[in-house]
């Protein structure tokens, strides 16, 4: 869990990513795995979660064991970004703060952090091609060959904050 220099404290949430593997891993929406590529592409299921004093301290939270854990007082709560709509309020963040979350991004325990997600997507995107001929299949091979019906809107998306990688 960062602190920027500000003093605000942020976290990164992957679960939509399992989310949407769990979702559409066997589904004929398989589109939405296939257009993975990239970690720029995983920026939209990787939330971001802000921090608010505790309204129960009682009440324990779970963090990723590679994870610094917050102050005592504080509780994570979504924050509506992803990694990649967060752009819209960090450009209104000072120098400094960007300065420091592009370095969070740019560390090599985040970027595996998030390959071993882009990861999990390639496995499920093989899972999808292997289950040719049947519809998610059919579906996964017709993204794979450029061909999808959706897939032309969603080349022509801005993946332009960090050349669409970290």
């Amino acid at each position: 869990m960062p602190q920027l220099p500000s003093g605000f404290h942020f976290a990164i949430d992957p679960s939509p990513v399992l989310d949407l593997i769990e979702k559409y891993g066997n589904s004929p929406y398989g589109h939405h795995l296939m257009q993975i590529e990239h970690l720029g592409h995983l920026f939209d299921h990787v939330d971001v979660h802000f921090f608010r004093p505790r309204a129960d301290a009682g009440v324990a939270t779970q963090y990723a064991e590679t994870s610094n854990l917050p102050p005592e007082q504080l509780e994570p709560y979504r924050s509506g970004y992803t990694l990649r709509t967060i752009k819209e309020l960090y450009d209104t963040w000072p120098a400094d703060d960007q300065l420091a979350f592009d370095a969070f991004l740019d560390q090599p325990r985040t970027r595996a952090f998030l390959q071993q997600y882009l990861d999990e997507v390639a496995r499920a995107k093989q899972h999808l091609l292997s289950q040719f001929p049947a519809l998610p299949g059919v579906i996964a091979h017709w993204w794979k060959l450029g061909c999808h019906p959706l897939q032309e809107d969603y080349e022509d998306r801005d993946t332009s904050k960090n050349g669409g990688e970290i």
